[in-house]
């Protein structure tokens, strides 16, 4: 069986697996940029995010389910006032931990 995330912050997460070196290149300071839009992305595509004037609000949809997401949440919700661009940079490293984490669990259950 083949695991397949359905987070974009996971999907895009297994596209920085090297072929050649047989492991994740998940380094690179613009990757992790990525992985934190792509977690917002999914935020505010589900409706836990929203945006007023160009800065990002917590909704009152609750938690996420995955707990990536609701980590990010709850670290918007705390936080002071923030664009997009501020959101983006904040915790980029631990982000890109906990979605390695994630990954790797699920792919030791699969």
């Amino acid at each position: 069986m083949v695991y397949l995330p359905r987070t974009l912050h996971g999907r895009l997460y297994l596209l920085s697996y090297d072929r050649e070196c047989h492991r994740f290149d998940d380094q690179d300071l613009l990757f992790t940029f990525a992985l934190r839009a792509a977690m917002l992305t999914d935020l505010y595509l589900t409706g836990y995010l929203t945006d007023e004037g160009g800065w990002a609000y917590v909704s009152d949809a609750g938690r996420p389910d995955d707990p990536v997401l609701a980590a990010a949440c709850d670290q918007i919700k705390g936080a002071a006032l923030m664009d997009w661009d501020e959101l983006i940079t904040i915790g980029e490293s631990a982000a890109r931990d906990e979605v390695r984490d994630q990954v790797a669990e699920a792919l030791r259950n699969a």
